[in-house]
């Protein structure tokens, strides 16, 4: 019931290919141990993304408003979602011409060393095509279950609208949705650098290493993710106001206060999937969510129809999802690699920490907003929420030096606490 989709699912089509071969060759440099090549590539990526996207939206949004000529229909929002998407395969194809550049300076190189590396055994090309699909398979099929979920969640909500639902929609895979995505996007990455440390621990027979590894990613995101929910829900309103000025953020809001947990479920879900992998289990995420939906689409349903909980009903179940995905996960660890978690006696420690922290913002925000406006009221209160849990999780011993010295910039941050007597040298 979004026939006008076409347009932008039209212009992302190309992306798809290019993105694939792009992921190969940042890949290939990766493995070579560099991240140069990847990072220069990505910086460009974003510029022309966000250059493009603007440009070609706002033109085709012109178009469109000229061929919507009063009848109320959705060709400006179309063409103007087919103009951003543009922006999308544009970053791509930049990116992607930036890397073979590189690779073509550097071949010479390569073959060179290639040549070089008599002392390994070259397996052949069908056993590594092998190897690839057999792992790279499972891999997208547990990817691609999480976007089958959203769709199946966007189809119900669909039967269920008496009226046009795509207003309400947008608000929620546009705004709560990406707001969302932002500290889950910190889980993401610690799933992708944690897989291949624990598969090298595993490929040495040491279970012990693996198990350290996973309960120290553990401990890092329950550190971000638990002050992260707590603030979205509480500050959600105001972001969506900083992020979206023109519209009325008031149902986005409302799905931040009951969906901010998310940050927490899918933080999670997602690294545990990352951590089964490693260990390669690569089908038991797969059966995990299967049974997770199994449980998510009647419940969903359930709240819809018999509830009549409309989007807050999605909202709702879309926390629950995650939240199956992760016990699943949990108890899959338990048993096939004997992890148990050992943050327990941090938890509370950290619960209460950001409880703090979100009254403190609660009623800061509220104090000055009575004397500033939205965006010098909420980046005052951000700035101080920081500096508040930081400290509270220093005093209240949840964070160790040794589980800083496993963070980005951990060292910084030692020294920094040090020299406010926030923790022993």
């Amino acid at each position: 019931r979004m026939p006008e989709a076409v347009y932008a699912i039209r212009a992302l089509a190309p992306t798809v290919f290019i993105m694939g071969v792009l992921g190969v060759m940042r890949g290939f440099f990766q493995g070579h141990g560099t991240m140069v090549p990847t990072a220069v590539s990505q910086i460009l990526e974003q510029l022309l993304h966000v250059a493009i996207s603007l440009l070609a939206g706002y033109s085709l949004f012109q178009k469109g408003l000229a061929k919507d000529a009063g009848n109320g229909n959705y060709y400006a929002s179309a063409y103007g979602a087919q103009g951003a998407t543009y922006g999308v395969l544009a970053g791509a194809a930049a990116a992607l011409l930036v890397l073979v550049f590189v690779y073509l300076l550097f071949r010479k190189t390569l073959i060179v060393r290639c040549r070089k590396n008599t002392c390994e055994v070259l397996d052949p090309v069908s056993e590594t095509l092998k190897n690839i699909v057999m792992t790279a398979f499972p891999v997208l099929l547990s990817a691609a279950l999480s976007n089958v979920g959203t769709l199946l969640d966007q189809m119900i909500y669909a039967q269920y609208s008496r009226s046009d639902y795509r207003a309400i929609w947008g608000v929620y895979s546009s705004k709560y949705t990406v707001l969302i995505n932002v500290p889950i996007a910190i889980a993401t990455a610690m799933s992708s650098s944690t897989m291949p440390t624990i598969s090298a621990s595993i490929a040495q027979g040491d279970q012990e290493a693996a198990r350290a590894k996973a309960n120290a990613a553990f401990r890092f995101i329950l550190l971000i993710a638990i002050p992260a929910s707590v603030g979205l829900g509480v500050l959600g309103k105001p972001c969506f106001d900083l992020l979206f000025r023109s519209t009325d953020n008031t149902l986005a809001g409302q799905m931040m206060a009951y969906g901010s947990a998310a940050v927490l479920t899918f933080c999670f879900s997602t690294l545990s999937v990352g951590i089964l992998q490693g260990n390669n289990n690569f089908w038991t995420p797969i059966w995990n969510t299967l049974k997770a939906l199994a449980l998510h689409l009647p419940l969903l349903a359930f709240s819809l129809w018999v509830l009549e909980s409309d989007i807050i009903g999605v909202v709702v179940n879309h926390v629950l999802l995650s939240l199956f995905v992760c016990i699943l996960n949990l108890m899959s660890l338990r048993r096939k690699l004997d992890f148990k978690m050992e943050f327990k006696s941090i938890l509370p420690r950290v619960v209460i920490c950001s409880g703090i922290m979100g009254a403190v913002c609660f009623f800061l925000y509220r104090f000055l907003r009575g004397y500033a406006g939205n965006t010098v009221s909420l980046l005052l209160t951000i700035l101080a929420a920081v500096i508040i849990y930081f400290i509270a999780i220093l005093l209240s011993g949840a964070v160790s030096r040794e589980d800083l010295e496993t963070m980005p910039l951990g060292r910084k941050f030692i020294r920094a606490a040090e020299k406010l007597h926030l923790m022993r040298k």
